[in-house]
């Protein structure tokens, strides 16, 4: 009798070790997955048994998870944070229209922000609410806006802001919770419809758009499309060398870029052995001292007969930083002599590290084998915001770029229908052309441009997302239309 009781105590020892050590096991597990930010279903576990147990211990757990604490509600901005691996907190924010687009919900439209240029803030120039659509801005790492601020280091467009910006995706797209553990349509009223998510840029943040989906389009599944106005496409674009605006809004044009000789769809050809720098020089309104000019005439000073650069240039540290090729040229033809090489102007090692990240010629054939179902609008006026060579090669380089590197489906500028929706009076006038056309003469491209009448650069936009938003709805990528397809009561402000 005893020895059996001996026996019965010693089974029961074992069991409850045993049980303990099955807790133990989850813990560890638990700090595992924490750490590597892997949810129970993300784990190299591969029992079906044990995954169902997983399962249903992930359902309990969000059971019992408390709620938000407040629903952002129609009409209203959210700021939220979104962890990403190295950086930390990322600050979105999200702002919602007062009616939804569709029945079921809106539409969510990233844009991205700046980074060459001033960008201390949230970018908020796309009024994308006033078109039934949810807006999402954020900031880089290491940038503040009033209370908000995201952690990191800012690095000018590098790879850090561009994996930050894929985690701002992933989060408004339904693919990751935020900070602390919520997902997008947990804290909005309005219902976003994570299969219609599209990507805006303007000006030179299209070339973070085109390097987030180059080198991680493959985890933004739920993009379906980007609308890029005016975007730069590589270094000598950037900085503005094939041709600027001066100060009284005139095109200057450098003489030694011609098309179509100079112009192919991984570049622009053109020749830098005439660059010198003119120390003294000085503009109203920039700071800047000391211009680079092409030397034409041959006599080694700026005069009336040599093409002279903007001092309207992108600043990465404090330092101004032109093309890779022109740096060149001033370090060959030893351009500042005895002066030594201006404290404010770029290094070629850091024009190397920056233009060769920044060169969208490069990221599209990652783009169409990363993301074969994105569809991309290109938008440009007549006259564009800081190009002014007749033949627009940065939309050239897009249109080769997505066309025929990429083989997606490409529209240069709204249908009609949008454009006069948003307005009666772009409307009138406006020529559309369907997608997947392009001039027959490049030359003939400010034609397939909107006007640059008052209101154009806010309107235009609007249409473009609205009908990109609206056929990713409809499923509907037809080259043209002739009404458009979702009806909305819309007023600009609202």
């Amino acid at each position: 009798m005893k020895s059996k009781y001996i026996l019965f105590m010693i089974f029961v020892l074992v069991l409850s070790t045993s049980c303990r050590a099955d807790d133990f096991s989850q813990d560890i597990n638990q700090i595992d997955n924490e750490i590597t930010g892997q949810s129970p279903t993300q784990s190299s576990i591969t029992s079906s048994d044990t995954t169902e147990e997983s399962s249903s211990s992930e359902d309990a757990d969000s059971s019992s998870q408390p709620g938000p604490t407040s629903i952002t509600q129609a009409g209203e901005t959210l700021v939220t944070y979104v962890d990403s691996e190295g950086i930390e907190k990322i600050a979105v924010q999200v702002t919602l229209p007062e009616t939804p687009r569709y029945p079921d919900g809106a539409g969510v439209v990233i844009e991205v922000s700046t980074f060459l240029t001033p960008a201390n803030r949230f970018n908020t120039n796309l009024d994308a609410p006033a078109v039934g659509l949810i807006h999402v801005s954020y900031l880089w790492p290491g940038i503040s806006d009033g209370d908000a601020a995201s952690e990191g280091d800012f690095d000018y467009g590098g790879k850090n802001s561009i994996q930050a910006l894929r985690d701002v995706i992933r989060f408004v797209s339904g693919e990751v919770a935020n900070s602390e553990g919520f997902y997008l349509d947990e804290l909005v009223a309005i219902q976003p419809l994570y299969g219609n998510v599209g990507i805006y840029a303007f000006s030179h943040p299209g070339q973070a758009a085109v390097n987030v989906l180059g080198l991680h389009g493959d985890q933004l599944s739920q993009v379906s499309y980007f609308v890029g106005r005016e975007n730069p496409t590589m270094d000598k674009l950037t900085a503005v060398e094939v041709g600027y605006f001066n100060e009284k809004n005139r095109p200057e044009l450098n003489p030694l870029y011609q098309y179509p000789e100079d112009y192919s769809p991984r570049g622009i050809t053109m020749d830098y052995s005439s660059i010198l720098w003119e120390t003294d020089y000085t503009e109203a309104g920039s700071n800047w001292i000391g211009v680079p000019y092409f030397d034409l005439n041959g006599n080694g000073k700026l005069d009336g007969s040599d093409h002279r650069l903007a001092l309207r240039v992108p600043a990465v540290n404090g330092k101004r930083v032109y093309s890779v090729e022109l740096i060149k040229a001033l370090r060959d033809n030893n351009a500042f002599s005895d002066n030594g090489w201006p404290e404010d102007v770029a290094t070629l090692d850091l024009a190397k590290q920056t233009w060769i990240f920044q060169d969208s010629t490069r990221r599209y054939p990652d783009i169409g084998q990363k993301t074969p179902g994105l569809n991309v609008m290109i938008v440009f006026a007549r006259f564009d915001h800081v190009q002014p060579a007749p033949d627009k090669p940065h939309v050239h380089h897009a249109y080769d770029g997505f066309s025929r590197a990429a083989k997606l489906w490409v529209r240069l500028n709204p249908d009609q229908a949008y454009v006069a929706w948003v307005s009666a009076q772009v409307g009138n006038g406006y020529t559309d052309h369907p997608a997947n056309q392009e001039p027959a003469d490049w030359l003939d491209i400010e034609n397939w441009g909107y006007s640059n009448q008052a209101g154009a650069s806010q309107l235009v936009p609007l249409a473009a997302v609205a009908e990109m938003a609206d056929r990713t709805q409809a499923n509907n990528w037809e080259n043209d239309l002739s009404v458009i397809l979702y009806d909305y009561s819309f007023e600009l402000g609202k």
